[in-house]
């Protein structure tokens, strides 16, 4: 609530999504069976993977599944979370 989104990314097939909000924070969206989840947490709650055009992050909280997409040119900004992870 009260956040902005700076940068954000969707999955080819509009199903996955990762934002960069205002305070540093990520927004974490995927749809989930007939619903949408989301989740905002700090990037240290979070390892994120860049390789070969694949984006990997996967969360502290082990109960929440790790979040995969296919990527042909990572932005900056998500290039920039990989090389701090």
């Amino acid at each position: 609530e009260g956040a902005h989104v700076e940068a954000a990314l969707v999955d080819a097939k509009g199903r996955n999504a990762i934002a960069r909000l205002d305070g540093g924070k990520l927004l974490i969206a995927r749809v989930m069976a007939d619903g949408v989840s989301a989740r905002v947490l700090a990037p240290a709650q979070a390892r994120v993977r860049l390789a070969r055009g694949q984006l990997s992050v996967a969360f502290a909280d082990l109960g929440y599944p790790s979040l995969h997409m296919r990527l042909e040119n990572p932005p900056a900004w998500l290039a920039e979370l990989g090389a701090h992870a």
